[in-house]
């Protein structure tokens, strides 16, 4: 299978409090597979997959300083 090209981009947001806001933006665009696989399956017993699993597995990681459970980590 060829690679596919896409480019990821964070964006760290400042809000009041000890609060932080991550925006993440992939631009999948001529890249069919990979957008597939990271859009997730949204099925909530199966983690949800893709990025939202990624994204709540770091967010758990940085407030616990443990990995989630089920997370592959």
């Amino acid at each position: 299978m060829a690679r596919e090209e896409t480019t990821l981009t964070w964006e760290l947001g400042e809000y009041p409090g000890p609060l932080t806001g991550l925006t993440l933006t992939h631009d999948c665009t001529g890249a069919r597979n990979t957008a597939r696989d990271v859009e997730g399956s949204g099925d909530a017993t199966q983690g949800g997959g893709g990025w939202p699993w990624v994204l709540a597995g770091m967010k758990t990681l940085l407030e616990t300083g443990r990995p989630m459970a089920g997370s592959g980590a």
